[in-house]
């Protein structure tokens, strides 16, 4: 007969450290085992005493534990996501507008200095771009240090790394969560993420052609 193997430890949730998701309720998960490959991201994670999370870890780690808190924390998540990604594609939409000669850098500060329609908006916010995008990053990781998460330098590097990686690749992954069998309230939140991610390129878009 098979014996039942007690977990090493009975009051942790574990999460994967690329993508957040819940390890414990991944079939077959046993935090016996030193590690872990993630079923979501594939990414292999140490299960040891050394990386268990601190109580408040579920301000970021998503749990049913905390439902409500989850809800506002996925909201502010989302908001943040994108925020960040439309910096990052204002930055993309300069350095295409710098680089092709459409516009020039001394242009697109006058519009910072003096702002006075939309055009000049766009092209301050076009010339901010470049620090927006790092002051979100800087925000980022150290909201992770201040939770007591990543330890060390190392993880600390990677973390901000998948961040950037994650919205870099947000597209993608909206479009392929439309082809997956999930939930119809899931559905109808990736219908909408499609068309904002369709409106903001297309508002880039007419701000580049028209605006510039």
């Amino acid at each position: 007969m098979a014996r039942k193997i007690s977990p090493r430890f009975p009051d942790y949730e574990w999460y994967c450290v690329a993508c957040h998701e819940c390890l414990s309720d991944q079939a077959g998960f046993n935090d016996n085992k030193f590690t872990w490959k993630c079923t979501n991201c594939n990414y292999k994670n140490s299960i040891s005493k050394d990386n268990l999370r601190k109580p408040y870890a579920f301000l970021i780690d998503q749990s049913p534990k905390n439902r409500f808190v989850n809800f506002l924390v996925g909201i502010i998540r989302s908001i943040y996501g994108f925020l960040f990604r439309t910096a990052f594609y204002l930055l993309l939409t300069a350095v295409i507008a710098v680089s092709t000669h459409r516009t020039s850098l001394d242009h697109l500060a006058l519009g910072m200095i003096s702002p006075r329609g939309i055009e000049d908006f766009f092209c301050a916010a076009l010339y901010v771009s470049p620090i927006t995008v790092l002051i979100l990053l800087a925000i980022h990781a150290l909201s992770k240090k201040l939770i007591g998460r990543p330890n060390t330098k190392k993880h600390f590097l990677r973390e901000t790394i998948y961040f950037f990686r994650d919205n870099l690749l947000y597209p993608v992954k909206i479009v392929k969560s439309l082809f997956q069998r999930t939930t119809v309230m899931d559905t109808v939140l990736s219908v909408i993420a499609v068309l904002v991610l369709i409106a903001t390129i297309g508002l880039l878009a007419y701000g580049y052609l028209v605006l510039l």
